[in-house]
């Protein structure tokens, strides 16, 4: 099997033409200064490095040292597909990403400051029964052209409809004056959908937003055992006619989540990845699955919009599924009269709407409550007055005081952004008012609930998106922005 990997400027046209980008032969490539691999042969002609898992081989890895001219740093996107028991992958000696999986997709961002060579490494442990390498892309992120992708889509008897809101941004004074995106799905059987967008001239600003809409047609479109992932190449022609650039990004169908439907009351949807699996329907007996059905199709973590139907949460919780809760801010709780604050409390606004489905959860589960954007009347002790609500008992922390309560909350301020990345990659961090710490790996070990308040949904999606690009995070906590999740399956 081929192993290959890739680096590039992003300087210029990404590719030369679009069986370029399919085959990921990208143009103007970094100058790779020395190859390293342990167990196969080296064919740095073809960039294509063909190994495999032998039956004696414990492990197997590469290592390259790239010469950096221009740039102090690059975004980049791993995919690996492969047949191993374990992988990580480091830049200059320090883990970025550790995994065991099959099918990864991770992207990081490398700063190499001064220094004029960066070491990658990606080192694979293969199964017991031995195993091959099948695919591996490392390629640039684009900083002009295509720069982000929000993906929606309503799948149904393989045919799944999809809705791409695609932000382009000028690259040169040609491409400024508008032109065509050419946006091209596809799959390993050839084309399956394919679209032609009008750009505009830039004016004011440097960027504009478009939306295509795409059908793909599939026997079948997720298959827990061999997920699908598809190709989607965009291609942008300048208004003369000629190519002025050329992207790809893969997307999966990975991940499960739960929304509520906002064109019905009362309907449900389930998505993978922002893709819709069934049909709106009236009642939620009729789309919700129990966590037995999630598992069998090989999901790990639940990502929960809206209001749930008791039960639900307790049973994803007892089959250790991870469960991701993002509340509406809009829902008030009754609270007891000893609750209750001033009448510009804003609390009674924006609470999380958990209600009874945490309360039998109290006892076991740890919580992270992280306010996002928050300030003011929403410290440290409106945080506590909340997991008070929520728990039933007593405070969790409060100016002053460190007493937790039996459900071990934890709750974090704004600046828990960091503070959360220390939980994902296993480390302690201090605890409320830095008089306790948290031993994160101790808890690690368990289903997490990630319950996020915030004054405006804007707001809330903005900080996820940083959680996205947080090392160690995506993975290990959470990952479910609409932005990005088309491009991260773990």
């Amino acid at each position: 099997m081929d192993f290959s990997v890739f680096f590039d400027r992003g300087l210029g046209a990404h590719y030369k033409n679009t069986d370029d980008a399919l085959a990921g032969n990208p143009k103007g490539m970094l100058r790779i200064e020395e190859f390293d691999v342990v167990s196969g042969e080296d064919d740095l002609g073809n960039r294509k490095l063909p190994f495999d898992l032998g039956q004696n081989s414990e492990k197997v890895s590469f290592s390259c040292n790239v010469k950096i001219e221009k740039t102090k740093g690059f975004e980049t996107f791993l995919f690996v597909d492969a047949d191993a028991k374990h992988l990580s992958c480091s830049v200059n000696g320090e883990t970025i990403f550790e995994a065991e999986s099959a099918v990864i997709a991770y992207d990081f961002k490398i700063e190499f400051g001064d220094e004029p060579y960066s070491e990658i490494c990606l080192l694979l442990t293969p199964k017991e029964d031995g195993g091959c390498l099948r695919e591996v892309y490392v390629y640039h992120l684009p900083k002009s052209s295509v720069k982000t992708l929000k993906m929606d889509s309503l799948v149904k008897e393989g045919t799944a409809s999809l809705t791409l809101d695609i932000t382009v941004a000028s690259g040169d004074i040609a491409m400024s004056l508008g032109g065509t995106l050419r946006v091209t799905i596809y799959f390993e059987d050839g084309i399956v959908a394919e679209k032609t967008l009008d750009v505009k001239p830039f004016k004011k600003q440097p960027w504009q937003r478009l939306r295509a809409e795409l059908t793909i047609e599939s026997a079948e479109l997720w298959n827990p055992k061999s997920p699908k992932y598809y190709c989607a190449v965009f291609e942008y022609f300048r208004s003369d006619g000629s190519v002025a650039d050329i992207r790809k990004k893969y997307f999966g169908i990975r991940n499960l989540s739960i929304s509520e439907d906002p064109v019905t009351d009362g309907a449900m949807s389930l998505k993978i990845n922002s893709q819709r699996l069934k049909l709106r329907t009236a009642h939620f007996s009729q789309t919700l699955p129990t966590a037995d059905e999630i598992l069998s199709k090989g999901f790990n973590s639940v990502y929960i919009e809206g209001e749930i139907p008791p039960g639900f949460l307790a049973d994803c919780w007892e089959k250790g599924l991870m469960i991701i809760y993002a509340p509406i801010f809009s829902i008030k709780i009754k609270r007891k009269w000893w609750q209750k604050r001033g009448d510009d409390d804003p609390l009674d606004d924006a609470v999380l709407s958990i209600g009874e489905s945490v309360d039998i959860l109290k006892g076991q589960t740890p919580v992270i409550i992280w306010s996002l954007g928050i300030k003011g009347a929403f410290g440290y002790e409106s945080l506590a007055n909340l997991v008070r609500i929520i728990d039933g008992t007593r405070p969790v922390c409060c100016e002053g005081d460190i007493r937790f309560t039996v459900g071990d909350f934890f709750s974090f301020a704004d600046c828990g952004l960091s503070e959360l990345a220390y939980i994902a990659s296993g480390n302690s961090v201090p605890g409320g008012r830095g008089k306790r710490r948290i031993k994160a790996k101790e808890y690690i070990k368990r289903p997490l609930l990630l319950c996020a308040v915030s004054p405006d949904r804007e707001s809330f999606e903005e900080k996820f998106e940083i959680i996205e690009r947080t090392p160690h995070m995506a993975g290990a906590v959470v990952n479910f922005t609409e932005e990005l999740s088309s491009f991260y399956d773990f």
